[in-house]
């Protein structure tokens, strides 16, 4: 499996409801999405910069972390979402 980054944008619903109940655990949220499509969460991040959230995982392949992307923009609350999919530099080079 590789692992992904997807970096994304909060908007203001998604402001409104990290107000009115600070102490939710959305990382066990996206947990529970990412176990129902078959990839392995392990981190759920808020940042300062260009991007709010960060989330961290491992898939099998490219369109698992595109229907997590959907899923996630489907539910309204993310302004956009980047993926960003690492690799062994090694494995290029040779």
């Amino acid at each position: 499996m590789a692992k992904y980054f997807l970096l994304g944008r909060i908007n203001q619903e998604y402001i409104t409801g990290m107000l009115r109940d600070a102490n939710q655990d959305r990382s066990a949220a996206v947990k529970k999405v990412c176990d129902a499509l078959g990839l392995t969460f392990h981190s759920l991040e808020f940042t300062r910069g260009n991007y709010d959230v960060v989330c961290i995982c491992d898939a099998p392949d490219f369109e698992s972390v595109l229907a997590l992307k959907t899923t996630v923009m489907r539910g309204g609350a993310m302004a956009g979402m980047d993926v960003i999919e690492v690799f062994d530099f090694k494995t290029y080079a040779n």
